[in-house]
């Protein structure tokens, strides 16, 4: 059932975000490695915080340094990457020719934020899980498209408004389904006991001295 609401929703998605279609096999190819690392990428993240009992802050702060190396690596390929006309041919030449003070903070605010992302991401994970998490990001999507429509007064086509339609759907059944599950986990659960033995004060018999001295007074 789970399943089935996951996609209903992918459905949707699909058909409130997808204009264009254009499929070559290049893309399609880069697109799935793309696909299947990031969900591999929030697993790998939900377990390694269940395995060593890891904060996400104690996370956030493990794997930063290999993504930087992982980033530096790869800047490279930014050279060998083609441009439009009129546009600097790398990050290099962009830097030598248009970077000034104020882009410079933009880029610094920009990676501020990236690194809050990161943490709500591990936050969110740890707390629920892998697929919720990626049902939030598709919830994120439809309140983006939503917003442009009802505050900027963005065109909105039958096929999109069926689309937005549809993704609402399948989260609501994906969340219905989530509480139904936590209720039954929550009621198979054995309830403790809150009765409170009652306390009496000890018999005299209970005590030997005051057993011995209520023989004495006999």
């Amino acid at each position: 059932e789970m399943l089935y609401a996951v996609g209903v929703m992918c459905i949707g998605v699909g058909l409130a975000t997808v204009t264009d279609l254009q499929l070559t096999f290049a893309g399609g190819l880069v697109a799935t490695v793309a696909a299947f690392g990031a969900a591999q990428s929030y697993i790998f993240i939900g377990k390694t915080q269940r395995d060593l009992k890891a904060s996400s802050n104690q996370l956030l702060v493990a794997y930063t340094p290999y993504c930087a190396a992982f980033l530096l690596l790869l800047s490279p390929v930014d050279t060998f990457l083609p441009s439009k006309e009129g546009e600097a041919p790398n990050a290099v030449a962009w830097a030598q020719t248009e970077l000034e003070t104020w882009k410079v903070m933009l880029i610094l605010f920009s990676g501020c934020i990236g690194l809050l992302v990161s943490l709500s991401t591990f936050l969110l994970i740890k707390a629920t899980s892998a697929l919720t998490y990626n049902i939030v990001g598709h919830a994120k999507t439809i309140c983006i498209l939503l917003s442009g429509v009802l505050m900027f007064g963005d065109e909105v086509s039958s096929k999109k408004l069926l689309g937005i339609m549809i993704a609402l759907g399948g989260m609501v059944w994906y969340g219905q389904i989530k509480l139904k599950l936590r209720k039954e986990a929550d009621s198979s659960k054995p309830k403790k006991s809150s009765s409170l033995k009652k306390i009496e004060p000890p018999s005299p018999t209970d005590d030997p001295e005051l057993a011995g001295g209520s023989l004495k007074s006999r």
